[in-house]
C-alpha cells in the first residue's frame, strides 16, 4: 500500500467519507498528501478547513 492509499483510507475512516480526488486532478500527489495529512492532523475535512467548498462545482 502506497503512502497515498493508506492516507486515503486514514481520511475515509476519520471523515466516514473519501478524500475528493477529482478536484485536486490537477496537484501532485505530494500536495494531496500534505493536503490530507493536515486534514487528518486537525480533526477537519477539507471542507471544514476551507479547501474546498460544497457550494462550487469543481
Amino acid at each position: 500500500m502506497t503512502e497515498f492509499e493508506k492516507l486515503n483510507q486514514d481520511y475515509l475512516e476519520m471523515f466516514d467519507d473519501s478524500f475528493p480526488t477529482f478536484p485536486f486532478m490537477g496537484e501532485s500527489e505530494e500536495n494531496i498528501i500534505k493536503i490530507i495529512k493536515r486534514c487528518l492532523n486537525e480533526g477537519k475535512d477539507v471542507y471544514d478547513l476551507g479547501i474546498l467548498n460544497l457550494n462550487v462545482l469543481y
